[in-house]
């Protein structure tokens, strides 16, 4: 009986997740046809984002999309190269202000959480930083902090940001010239042995190392680091077939689309206004500080916009592996500002008990 039964509950996950991932490759087909830019995340996100909002079942596990998010961090690796260090250099007045802007986005977001909508102090740090959610939700949990509404505000900031970004480099650049990775016109590439070993070990020892060190999001940011250190030593110049970077972009914007899943949509709307005024305070100040640091620098503007958004380092990475942005640049950025947010977080959170209760 009890196998059946477990027999039985593979079988309609298995069919949960098949429907999940056809809507997702419809939406992206159908955003492709449209000329919509990065069809395959976007289309895959709007697809099932009304379907999870509406009670259909759909569903994407978390080992699947760790799995994408990983191949993910060998093909942002793959983009560094021997050069890249001295660049870093010349990245610093960059990274300065990403910093800097990073912090006065917290502070704003939580004046706004605090008075605007009167959230009590703890969460309105929590719900106003801008990325890193799976080290918030950690944090807050011990913090016994309302996940539901902090996890509910930063989803619905992602699916908002994930949307605006892409459309908003289009209309800055006029009409996109996407690479081939991101409109799936090469799908095929062949590794030999050699590319094989580094990027297994790339993808295995970085993420085993990082869960080790306790580095937020290890199955991005070990393989990354790993897959860069072994590209900029010049032991391999190798990265994922193209194919793979079409089912990250399928898969990441599904899971998207899934976060609001079992939830209440009576609940969705209660902070669908919260989440919304985060999104558009936050990408004000992330245009803000893109003009600045172009205005200093004279780099493109398009590309400063994706390394201030203030979306997770996962979506940012693929939108600007898919736009075909200097992804090293925008990746490196994204580092300092979660690197700022895990240093920083415990100390703001003792500051605020130490005001005493958190209403």
């Amino acid at each position: 009986m009890q196998i059946n039964q477990t027999t039985q509950r593979l079988s309609r996950l298995t069919l949960t997740l098949a429907f999940t991932l056809a809507l997702g490759l419809l939406g992206g087909w159908v955003f492709r046809l449209l000329g919509i830019p990065l069809p395959w995340l976007l289309g895959a996100m709007t697809f099932t984002l009304p379907a999870s909002l509406g009670g259909l079942p759909v569903w994407v596990p978390g080992p699947l999309r760790n799995g994408m998010v990983l191949i993910l961090g060998l093909l942002v690796g793959s983009a560094f190269t021997s050069e890249m260090p001295g660049q870093f250099l010349r990245w610093l007045p960059t990274i300065s202000m990403v910093v800097l802007f990073t912090a006065l986005m917290v502070w704003g977001a939580y004046r706004m959480m605090r008075h605007l909508f009167g959230v009590p102090r703890l969460e309105s740090l929590f719900a106003g930083i801008p990325g890193g959610l799976a080290n918030v939700i950690f944090v807050a949990s011990d913090m016994g902090a309302d996940l539901r509404l902090i996890s509910l505000v930063h989803s619905i900031r992602i699916v908002l940001v994930c949307l605006a970004v892409p459309l908003g480099i289009r209309l800055l650049e006029g009409e996109l010239t996407l690479p081939a990775a991101a409109t799936g016109v090469e799908m095929a590439a062949l590794l030999n042995l050699n590319d094989l070993f580094w990027l297994t070990l790339a993808g295995s020892l970085g993420f085993l190392a990082a869960r080790a060190l306790r580095l937020p999001a290890p199955f991005l940011i070990g393989p990354l680091l790993l897959s860069a250190v072994i590209h900029m030593a010049g032991l391999s110049e190798a990265s994922p077939p193209g194919v793979l970077v079409l089912a990250a972009q399928v898969v990441v914007g599904s899971s998207i689309g899934c976060r609001f899943a079992g939830v209440p949509p009576r609940r969705v709307a209660a902070f669908s206004s919260m989440g919304a005024t985060m999104a558009v305070f936050m990408l004000a100040a992330a245009g803000l500080g893109a003009m600045a640091a172009h205005w200093l620098t004279g780099l493109p503007i398009s590309l400063l916009l994706l390394a201030f958004a203030p979306g997770g380092l996962p979506e940012m990475t693929l939108i600007s592996l898919a736009l075909g942005m200097d992804v090293a640049f925008v990746v490196t950025h994204h580092l300092a500002r979660v690197l700022l947010i895990n240093l920083t977080l415990p100390l703001l959170c003792r500051r605020l008990l130490a005001r005493g209760p958190v209403k």
